[in-house]
């Protein structure tokens, strides 16, 4: 209980402190980099007709990234996927009742992007030695500066650019070969710190200029749940395991310290283990859901507007700060 009223009343601040969190439809497991504008559309009127609260385009809107393999650092749209833009698209969602979201990940750089092209030297490397890529990206030297200033600048041009309600703030790699050639050798050791450093003004600046988008903290699932991190945006993605059953394990150990509020809601997905819809519901409530793909479509829409109606109405009993688990380790079993 300490724990979450210090987070809560202590850590957390602006409008979404005490805001209830919205019930969220993530485009990535439905379409990855595969979607255009009128498939968006179209996803979006489903999840309104259920009742969803929020549309969240996920990775692939920029650049040309059609895979993992490029674009990182051109925060420009994709003309050939969205034509018209993310402020046409942003308003078709708004004009179903429905938010709207976008995924981000500002600390990375591929090496197929116009911004690598035109500066080789704004990633971590050690000159003279191969520059090793993870998920065929690298990470930005934001212990810089201007690195740091040019990155701000695109991603607040984005924002400024459409009704943006929301905001995935991903980073899928480790830090490594962690080298710069902006600092003398005596000060190599301070790159951590600086970029640190850099990554929070990033986001302290991003969240006085757009005070009423929601900015949500994702490094592949919650491997990045600080304190630091947290004080700018009050909802961390705390795991990329969405089962049902399995989720449950993951909120239980993150309801120790972290309040509800930090766990963001109900992300629905495709899987194909059959669980039942009580237990979907129940474990709805504190972070995320998932429908099975083989269930018939009547029933499936069935199970989504059962979940979705405990769901909200559970929402303002969860954040409350005497909370601090809902299940007992006993009753966990591992999973087959």
């Amino acid at each position: 209980q300490r724990y979450h009223a210090v987070y809560r009343d202590c850590l957390y601040t602006g409008e979404h402190q005490y805001a209830p969190r919205p019930v969220v439809l993530n485009t990535w497991e439905a379409a990855y980099f595969d979607f255009t504008h009128d498939s968006v559309v179209d996803f979006a009127k489903q999840a309104a007709d259920l009742g969803i609260e929020m549309l969240v385009l996920d990775d692939g809107w920029f650049g040309h990234r059609n895979d993992a393999s490029s674009s990182l650092g051109d925060w420009t749209v994709n003309p050939e996927k969205l034509p018209y833009g993310l402020k046409e698209l942003a308003d078709e969602v708004h004009a179903l009742g429905m938010k709207f979201g976008l995924w981000v990940e500002p600390e990375m750089i591929s090496p197929d992007s116009d911004l690598y092209r035109a500066h080789p030297d704004w990633c971590f490397h050690v000159p003279s030695r191969i520059r090793h890529e993870w998920r065929n990206q690298l990470v930005l030297d934001l212990s810089r500066d201007e690195v740091c200033d040019a990155i701000l600048q695109q991603i607040s041009d984005v924002l400024a650019s459409a009704p943006i309600d929301y905001v995935k703030w991903d980073h899928n790699r480790r830090l490594s070969e962690c080298g710069s050639e902006a600092w003398p050798a005596d000060q190599q050791g301070e790159l951590f710190h600086r970029y640190t450093l850099n990554v929070y003004r990033m986001m302290d600046t991003l969240t006085k200029r757009f005070p009423h988008i929601l900015f949500e903290n994702c490094a592949s699932g919650g491997a990045r749940c600080d304190v630091g991190a947290m004080h700018y945006f009050p909802q961390t993605w705390i795991s990329d395991n969405s089962d049902g059953i399995g989720r449950l394990k993951i909120q239980y150990g993150s309801s120790f310290v972290f309040p509800y509020p930090l766990r963001p809601t109900i992300r629905w997905r495709v899987q194909r283990r059959l669980i039942c819809a009580s237990i979907r519901a129940s474990s709805s409530i504190w972070a995320m859901n998932s429908i099975p793909v083989c269930l018939p479509k009547k029933k499936k829409k069935r199970c989504a507007n059962r979940s979705l109606n405990i769901k909200k109405n559970a929402r303002s009993f969860s954040r409350e700060p005497s909370i601090v688990s809902f299940l007992p380790l006993r009753a966990m079993k591992p999973l087959g």
